[in-house]
């Protein structure tokens, strides 16, 4: 019992450093030369895109690989199912677009947020923002509930899969709190 355990553990740790590693190398050589490049010749809201849509592009190849050559399963395995893809994409599409326009209206409603921001905000620009958050945020659900949550549940179960994943995403996001934007955010809303 505790032999297979430690024999599962070590599973889940090697393929999700490997998986991570993949990412990295699929990315890295899209982005790093390039960071300047995107900031100086594109307006921010672009830039910002750009930099959204080429991790997740090099996540869903990551998942491709390892699903593929490490899992031998198919990529559906991830939660990719095609029987109700295009209903799937719109719902999660429609109700991140919910969010987002609820944050607009909010910001609309009660003024800027951040001190020295402006009450407008071109319509484009916020379009083009909300794109690369929704991008984003599926980077986010592929990368710790597709892959990494699946290998956890085939080497344990469920729960631990749930546990798993959702401290591996806090802890992720703590970087959050250094942020300057996040600290401007909590000053202002408490004055």
């Amino acid at each position: 019992m505790k032999t297979q355990f430690l024999k599962n553990t070590w599973t889940i740790i090697w393929k999700i450093m490997l998986f991570l590693i993949l990412w990295g190398l699929f990315q890295a050589p899209l982005l790093i030369p390039f960071m300047k490049f995107f900031n100086k010749f594109f307006p921010p809201e672009w830039s910002r895109l750009i930099i959204e849509i080429i991790p997740f592009i090099s996540l869903l190849f990551a998942c491709l690989i390892m699903t593929k050559f490490f899992e031998k399963s198919n990529f559906s395995t991830l939660g990719f199912q095609s029987e109700r893809i295009i209903y799937d994409i719109s719902i999660g599409f429609l109700t991140g677009l919910f969010w987002i326009a609820i944050s607009f209206v909010c910001q609309y409603i009660f003024g800027p947020l951040f001190k020295g921001a402006q009450n407008t905000i071109q319509a484009s620009v916020f379009i083009i923002y909300g794109i690369a958050l929704l991008i984003n945020a599926s980077l986010q659900e592929i990368l710790f509930r597709s892959y990494i949550f699946q290998s956890i549940e085939n080497n344990f179960n469920v729960l631990s899969a749930i546990i798993i994943t959702s401290v591996l995403f806090s802890v992720s996001h703590i970087g959050a709190a250094a942020n300057p934007s996040t600290r401007n955010l909590k000053t202002s809303v408490n004055h």
